[in-house]
């Protein structure tokens, strides 16, 4: 038998938590990491909308924020000893197991807001992943350069400041030294 998916169908089974352990958080479509503040609250617009978000700040945690009520809420993750994560009841072995629970019972995130989430919302294809990013010189950290350009044959020594004007001294680069 050939199972035809609508596209509206095939969005939403993309977007539901994996229930497969070994597919990392990074690797969900409602995991938005280190989400600037403008940006999530433009995303949870409806209902039940919600997203799973990392801290920027020195708590290094998790937090689930949705929409309910007519406002955004945030529920930080609680890491516990076990290494198991929980909102206000049960513990769960993944941050998945434990949005997959909520999505599919609709138990509220707490009793005493009664937020329900519903409607996932998933990252943008084009998003980076933080952990792809590498961070590697500081803005206004000076760059030592020492290099030969190949099509002018001139050697620049001097600094560049990732911020502010570069400083750079130009030399004929040496004869027998063309690269």
């Amino acid at each position: 038998m050939l199972l035809m998916l609508s596209n509206l169908q095939q969005r939403c089974l993309c977007l539901q938590p994996s229930s497969n352990k070994d597919v990392p958080l990074e690797d969900e479509a409602w995991y938005h990491g280190a989400l600037p503040r403008q940006e999530w609250e433009e995303l949870l617009k409806q209902e039940g909308d919600f997203i799973v978000r990392f801290k920027s700040d020195a708590s290094g945690q998790y937090v689930l924020s949705c929409r309910s009520a007519d406002k955004q809420r945030h529920f930080p993750i609680i890491k516990q000893d076990d290494s198991t994560n929980r909102l206000e009841g049960g513990s769960f072995g993944s941050i998945q197991e434990l949005v997959n629970h909520h999505m599919s019972t609709q138990t509220p995130v707490t009793k005493a807001s009664n937020a329900m989430i519903r409607n996932p919302i998933s990252k943008d294809e084009h998003d980076l992943r933080h952990e792809d990013i590498l961070l590697d010189t500081k803005l206004g950290q000076s760059i030592p350069i020492n290099t030969v350009c190949v099509h002018s044959n001139v050697e620049l020594v001097g600094e560049i400041r990732t911020v502010g004007t570069a400083h750079i001294r130009c030399y004929p680069a040496a004869v027998g030294n063309e690269k």
